[in-house]
């Protein structure tokens, strides 16, 4: 999968997809992505790139469909306080590393050292959102001092998961 595949979006809602010359449907989307396909969605008319927009609708809509769906309400929330955040920058790179973490270690590892990750991760995670809440530390009665100590544990943390992943 070297080319990006140029998905183009018409105002009917309709999906065209270039490089199989042929309409496809958010379902066929979904499949791509799973696969790691790389497609891009654009606007026919403006050549807006649309892509961000049709992976959180499939995201969407995925998770109406589940029973037991992927992302927690809590998660949700967390994401949604950290839109006009000053850490925002900074939060698309952590994903990004925790989700590449997680498919290195499903490749390399058994099933229950993924579980053990995903469990410190998740507690990687909630912590490092507190460091992101400015109110967190008044709530908690935290010091400048906790919160540093709590900065080095989550580094000294990283380190021991990059070591789990190089072993």
């Amino acid at each position: 999968m070297t080319d990006t595949i140029i998905i183009k979006k018409y105002a009917n809602r309709r999906l065209y997809d270039t490089q199989t010359s042929s309409y496809i449907t958010q379902e066929d989307l979904f499949e791509m992505a799973r696969k790691g396909e790389d497609f891009e969605v654009k606007d026919v008319k403006t050549g807006e790139d649309l892509t961000r927009q049709v992976l959180t609708q499939i995201i969407f809509e995925e998770e109406g469909k589940k029973a037991v769906p992927l992302l927690p309400i809590s998660f949700l929330r967390s994401l949604i306080r950290l839109y006009d955040n000053s850490m925002q920058s900074l939060v698309p790179h952590y994903l990004e590393q925790t989700i590449e973490s997680f498919y290195s270690l499903e490749k390399t590892t058994g099933i229950g050292k993924i579980e053990k990750a995903v469990k410190t991760n998740m507690q990687f995670f909630q912590n490092g959102m507190q460091l992101f809440n400015p109110f967190a530390g008044a709530v908690h009665g935290q010091s400048k001092q906790d919160k540093l100590r709590k900065i080095k544990y989550l580094e000294d943390e990283i380190e021991k998961l990059k070591k789990e992943l190089e072993d």
